[in-house]
């Protein structure tokens, strides 16, 4: 995400200085937006993995028994790793618009 923010934010300030093209800045973009997709991809499956831990939380609960600490250790991880994910999207969503708002 680093690479991708540096080499966003260095070819946007050639292209305000005239010295690359749109189509490098685009070609950075559409590269960032392709990984944005496959980090929220990702995310997607581990919020499908936080559901089903959710799931058998609530089953535990119901059926009286205690929450095992190993469950809601491995939730807390995941929703960790989630929450990783989703700043990694917000950050590239912040370049990717400022980059498509000069080009």
């Amino acid at each position: 995400m680093k690479s991708h923010k540096a080499k966003i934010g260095g070819l946007r300030d050639k292209y305000n200085a005239g010295q690359t093209s749109r189509e490098r800045l685009q070609a950075a973009v559409d590269e960032a937006k392709y990984d944005r997709d496959q980090i929220a991809r990702a995310k997607g499956g581990l919020e499908a993995q936080i559901g089903l831990l959710d799931q058998k939380m609530r089953e535990q609960e119901q059926a009286g028994g205690a929450v095992p600490t190993k469950l809601v250790r491995q939730r807390n991880e995941l929703q960790s790793e989630r929450d990783q994910l989703d700043r990694q999207i917000q950050a590239l969503n912040g370049e990717i618009q400022a980059a498509e708002a000069i080009a």
